[in-house]
């Protein structure tokens, strides 16, 4: 890890917490296993949005630490199509809870919006 990095302490069961990304009857598991972690669609993120959505920036959220009720967030598309948790647009930092759906990009027009779930570890 580089400077600036930090493990993510495993739970009582030994998982870290995890990301599930919901696209149609498409899930998939993304482990956090450090943080800062970054969600976007740049090469250079931990966790590369599939496909090519330009809703999503290139870097769209940044998990700053996991807490005991989720994750301190910052949400770095305020300006292009935002990031959004009961159609409500969130703020530049908030706190992503466990079993919390968001959406990226929600207002692309070309593109799907992105479903993210962060849940507790196993």
């Amino acid at each position: 890890m580089s400077s600036g990095e930090s493990a993510i302490a495993p739970a009582r069961s030994g998982h870290s917490p995890v990301l599930l990304y919901v696209d149609g009857s498409q899930r998939r598991r993304i482990p956090l296993r450090k943080v800062p972690f970054t969600i976007g669609r740049a090469s250079d993120q931990d966790y590369v949005v599939p496909g090519v959505n330009e809703g999503v920036s290139r870097e769209h959220l940044v998990i700053k630490e996991i807490t005991e009720t989720g994750a301190l967030t910052v949400n770095k598309a305020l300006k292009r199509n935002g990031t959004y948790a009961h159609d409500l647009s969130l703020p530049e930092e908030f706190e992503w809870r466990f079993d919390q759906e968001i959406v990226l990009a929600r207002k692309s027009k070309g593109a799907p919006a992105v479903h993210l779930v962060l849940k507790r570890p196993a």
